[in-house]
């Protein structure tokens, strides 16, 4: 994580002017396929950037058409998604062979190891079946896109609010020069880092990534003694309706990463849900907040952000919660003064 971010920086900084949301979904890209598949995606990851950003907004289109047109139609949209698929499956393809052709020897187990661990033979103890070739390639695909888009855009809102807070700001870079000292950070310096944490914990409660997440009933059941659910109907959570609710958070509004001190109170259970909840709540939930933590941190040793904040922040609730039309910034060296409107 923190080489790939430094590596970023240093190219921002050449750059001068970026936008934050290419960059940043491009950086955590490349943290999730080192970290989770031994995998280097220097020179794919903007192309799938590009065909990430095609399929979902595609998706978002067809979920939105009353009677969205079969796949096998030959209509503009579906040769687009077709296209986009078949760079996303190509560089997964691809990223899988790397492996077999250079296996990890004496490298920590990572996640693709131990799927092509269940493609050879199911865990002991289970019946199980053999995890087919499609099989591992749509569970790298999977985790590869899920485990960095949400993020990145975390990371993106994250650098938005400390731009329209220079005290918060502020406050953070101290708190990463007293942790860090100017070395780099580790994975245990990430509970040191408590600001950092809070701040993009705070980040995902006002922009919550997935905005909407869905749920099918088990049962009939009626809420509030008035609203009938039939079981297998599916209903719909929002957290961004629920982040935001006055019942729950004071001043829901309001840029607080101080709700989310140690010594402050937990949020009531289903209140604050970024990576869902229960026995179906996001795997990469740790991975995720470890990966806001220290790349907070190091972009902050690294440099500064001038962001315009006086520009309007609209938002595209597409299957995830995006800037609309990007997020510019002008990048100077830490220590240099930053001017954010």
């Amino acid at each position: 994580m923190v080489a790939l971010t430094q590596q970023a920086a240093r190219r921002w900084l050449e750059a001068q002017r970026v936008d934050l949301a290419v960059e940043l979904s491009q950086l955590s890209l490349r943290i999730a396929a080192r970290a989770l598949f031994g995998a280097e995606l220097a020179h794919q990851a903007a192309p799938i950037g590009r065909a990430l950003t095609a399929a979902l907004t595609l998706l978002d289109r067809r979920l939105n058409r009353l009677l969205p047109l079969p796949l096998w139609v030959p209509s503009p949209d579906n040769l687009r998604l077709r296209r986009a698929r078949a760079v996303l499956e190509g560089a997964v393809r691809e990223l899988i062979a790397q492996r077999q052709r250079a296996p990890a020897a004496g490298a920590p187990p990572d996640l693709l190891g131990r799927l092509r661990q269940a493609q050879r033979a199911p865990a002991a103890g289970t019946d199980a079946p053999r995890l087919g070739r499609r099989a591992l390639r749509d569970e790298v695909l999977t985790m590869l896109l899920a485990g960095h888009e949400t993020t990145a855009h975390g990371l993106l809102f994250a650098l938005w609010l400390l731009a329209r807070h220079p005290e918060v700001e502020q406050r953070l870079h101290a708190e990463v020069e007293r942790v860090l000292g100017g070395r780099p950070a580790s994975g245990p310096d990430a509970a040191r880092l408590e600001l950092c944490q809070q701040v993009f914990q705070e980040a995902l409660r006002l922009y919550p990534p997935v905005w909407l997440t869905t749920r099918q009933a088990a049962e009939d059941v009626v809420l509030g003694g008035r609203v009938r659910i039939r079981r297998r109907e599916v209903v719909g959570l929002p957290q961004w309706v629920v982040h935001r609710d006055p019942r729950w958070w004071p001043e829901p509004l309001a840029f607080r990463p101080e709700r989310f001190a140690r010594e402050a109170p937990r949020p009531a259970p289903w209140t604050y849900f970024p990576f869902g909840g229960g026995r179906r709540a996001c795997i990469g939930r740790s991975f995720a907040l470890l990966e806001g933590t220290v790349v907070l941190a190091t972009l902050s040793q690294q440099v500064r952000f001038e962001i315009d904040t006086r520009r309007p922040l609209h938002l595209l609730p597409a299957v995830t919660l995006r800037p609309a039309g990007g997020l510019p910034a002008a990048v100077r060296r830490a220590g240099s003064p930053a001017r954010c409107s």
